[in-house]
């Protein structure tokens, strides 16, 4: 069962994904700030996060770069969500789901998110 950190700041909307994405046969932690997803991914590890772009105290991007600037964490793909357009063009050829999405939206960018990290192991002979 892959293990889905959900980081977002809204305490309900946090709920609901977790819940659902359970319900969908993910195992769904939820943390409600960027140093919280990193304490919970450090002591407990994750397959996948889905982070919204904008969280207190930073964004999604800077909590991605400090997700890869600790070797135990450093391949651990991302999905971002946001409600904003133009939060989208700022943030370049990543997935991105914008809100509000649906629950077959965020659990198919998950999957193809741990696809395209396992392939890339696989090319790198690891």
């Amino acid at each position: 069962m892959p293990v889905v950190l959900v980081v977002e700041d809204d305490s309900e909307l946090l709920q609901v994904l977790t819940d659902a994405l359970a319900d969908e046969g993910w195992l769904a932690l939820g943390a409600g700030s960027g140093a919280e997803a990193l304490q919970i991914a450090r002591s407990r590890g994750v397959d996948v996060v889905l982070a919204d772009l904008l969280l207190p105290g930073g964004n999604g991007l800077e909590l991605e770069r400090k997700f890869q600037a600790i070797p135990t964490l450093a391949n651990i793909p991302f999905v971002f969500m946001t409600g904003s357009l133009t939060e989208v063009s700022k943030i370049g050829p990543r997935p991105v789901l914008l809100k509000p999405f649906s629950l077959h939206q965020a659990t198919a960018a998950l999957a193809a998110s741990l696809d395209r990290e396992d392939a890339v192991v696989a090319s790198c002979g690891h």
